[in-house]
């Protein structure tokens, strides 16, 4: 995980965008930074201090649910169940074991579980913070904002952002976190 920039998402999508138009003509005229920049500044009218950070999910789940822990829940709308890392307590209730096999390169079976949620409902939080997913660059990479209420808050998270992993739901993979300095 790293710390990014708005205009580096832009840039990237920009890219991506030109390239779909280039192989579908039709597509050329629509705006898609409008859109990406009006939820942008929905966002930030009551949250002014953010930091885009590029990773892969479970890094950003990770640093969601490290936000929870530490600023509570974000306003809007709970999208918490899709998380490798919940918080939402409403969420949390819903957890059940998915039970499966994988099948090995020989052929044997390994059983397989793993822990889910099942949606609990539209519900929305208040907090003093929120964030906005812009987007994927990678099969399971991409760009989040993290905006907070109150600078203090932005800072303890970039000074804490080196510490999210993909979590103990992965427990071989090193961390990938970068470097901040205030």
């Amino acid at each position: 995980m790293q710390i990014s920039a708005y205009e580096t998402w832009l840039e990237i999508e920009r890219q991506d965008q030109q390239r779909y138009a280039e192989q579908h003509p039709a597509y050329a005229t629509q705006d898609w930074q409008l859109e990406s920049d009006q939820q942008r500044m929905e966002l930030l009218l009551p949250f002014p201090y953010s930091a885009v950070l590029e990773g892969y999910y479970p890094e950003h789940d990770y640093a969601v649910r490290w936000c929870w822990q530490n600023f509570g829940p974000p306003r809007g709308i709970c999208t918490d169940w899709h998380s490798e890392y919940p918080a939402c307590p409403l969420v949390l209730a819903t957890e059940y074991v998915e039970t499966g096999t994988l099948r090995n390169e020989d052929g044997t079976d390994t059983p397989k579980k793993r822990v889910r949620y099942k949606d609990p409902g539209e519900h929305k939080h208040e907090g003093v913070w929120s964030s906005l997913w812009l987007g994927k660059t990678d099969y399971d990479y991409g760009f989040r904002e993290y905006a907070f209420a109150r600078e203090e808050d932005r800072e303890q998270f970039l000074s804490a952002f080196r510490t999210f992993t993909f979590g103990e739901k992965y427990p071989d993979i090193a961390p990938s976190a970068g470097v901040y300095s205030p």
